[in-house]
């Protein structure tokens, strides 16, 4: 392979890569600043906390479409029906929004049981849910399919613009309704209300401007509808079952970890936060390479293995620096976060042994992204069902064989270390036998 062919794609991945980081930044300091902003009211925090379960299901679904979205334009950006198959999509979107809604007002009554939600505020606790989740699955939903289609077309500037612009927005309304009209939590529902409807019609008037998207007839067959449905199984259905599946995980670590006190599970707690920010980088590079090599199939191109390569490559080299920073730093990260001696031990027991993980895990949740967004989704939920289920099962064994907590912490170690080595090995395996059954199949026909 020639350097200038290298230095092509790896500018490629950083382009496309840094305005996703920056994007998922942006969500992550709006989250931050809205539970600030929400804090001022005891009660109001205490229904955003409650909500947070729920919250999770909301961001499997809208990343799920996020990645069909994505998937889409960057695949069928020069084809002739990529108006048509982006209307498809939004009325898919829009269907799986309300089916979504419907199942909740179904089960409310059995939700709010689960969730334990103290009586006196289990009406208004009701509302806000049946406010928030209409608002989210289908007005923010549909916003986030707009963004993540331009970003698949190749506009990453304009996205990530559009991501600082909603960021901005959402954070400001709610600050205003809560600090100068004295709303209660409802003004969050007003702020994603608002800023949903500036953020489509803005997306919309961009996208009329560009040339294949200028207004006139559209023709959408059931071949178009059949690329969605298509992509809806390969791509969204493994991505959100993926999502679930890590949320069971956290709960069976929450339950091996609860035996051993409060300070225990909360000193996970912050170590698994401070992880999780450094994992979004994995997630941006990841998505690019996705991009890029639907790019590729469009042109019927076939560096999937460089770009494959290359991203990874890099991934290497940024997360031997990030895991070697936040090991060498941990304390000091710690002590910024946490003042409770016992959580502070915790927390750097878990930073302790999985900090030096970064530079192989890493690159595997790089790896893993771009599958689940170029069509090897189940691939993907496979390995990550695998993973939750064997560091939740030995993790408990270890843990309560040896009566205390640092025995889990060892067994993520050692799976964070060996997983990704067979993620690697497998996935170039199973690629081997595709292809010698090909040339095989081609020596038949000779």
């Amino acid at each position: 392979m020639r350097y200038t062919e290298i230095k092509k794609i790896t500018r490629q991945i950083i382009s496309f890569a840094v305005p996703l980081q920056l994007g998922s930044m942006f969500v992550v300091f709006t989250a931050l600043i809205n539970t600030k902003i929400l804090g001022k009211n005891q009660m109001d925090l205490y229904l955003f906390a409650i909500f947070a379960p729920i919250s999770y299901f909301i961001i499997a679904f809208q990343e799920s479409f996020r990645a069909v979205a994505t998937g889409i334009a960057a695949t069928y950006r020069t084809a002739p029906n990529v108006r048509s198959l982006f209307i498809c999509l939004l009325l898919t979107a829009a269907i799986f929004g309300l089916l979504f809604y419907g199942i909740f007002l179904e089960f409310k009554n059995n939700i709010i049981s689960f969730l334990q939600v103290n009586p006196k505020f289990s009406i208004k606790f009701q509302q806000f849910c049946e406010q928030m989740i209409f608002v989210n699955v289908l007005l923010i939903t549909l916003s986030i399919i707009l963004n993540s289609f331009i970003t698949g077309l190749g506009f990453k500037k304009t996205g990530l613009l559009f991501s600082l612009t909603a960021s901005l927005l959402t954070s400001s309304f709610l600050y205003f309704g809560i600090v100068y009209l004295k709303e209660d939590i409802h003004a969050l529902v007003i702020s994603l209300q608002l800023t949903g409807v500036i953020l489509c019609s803005s997306i919309f008037y961009f996208l009329l401007k560009q040339t294949i998207f200028q207004i006139k007839f559209i023709k959408i067959t059931k071949a178009d509808f059949c690329i969605i449905l298509g992509s809806i199984k390969k791509i969204y259905v493994p991505i959100f079952t993926s999502y679930l599946t890590i949320f069971g995980g956290l709960i069976a670590y929450n339950s091996i970890l609860a035996d051993y006190g409060n300070d225990v599970l909360s000193g996970y707690f912050v170590g698994y936060r401070l992880q999780a920010l450094v994992i979004l980088p994995a997630i941006s590079i990841g998505s690019a390479m996705a991009i890029l090599v639907n790019h590729e199939k469009a042109n019927k191109a076939k560096n999937f293995l460089t770009i494959t390569y290359i991203g990874i490559i890099l991934s290497l080299i940024f997360y031997i620096l990030i895991g070697e920073c936040i090991y060498y730093f941990r304390h000091e990260l710690i002590n910024y976060l946490v003042s409770s001696a016992e959580i502070k031990k915790s927390a750097d027991h878990y930073l302790q042994y999985v900090s030096r993980t970064d530079w192989l895990f890493g690159p595997m949740l790089v790896f893993l992204t771009m599958l689940e967004q170029t069509g090897y989704g189940l691939y993907v939920l496979i390995a990550n069902i695998l993973y939750v289920g064997l560091v939740a099962s030995i993790g408990k064994y270890f843990s309560v064989t040896h009566h205390n907590y640092i025995s889990f912490y060892q067994t993520i170690f050692y799976a964070n270390c060996i997983f990704p080595l067979l993620i690697f090995s497998s996935f170039w395996f199973f690629k081997r036998i595709k292809h010698n059954r090909r040339n095989l199949c081609l020596f038949q026909q000779i």
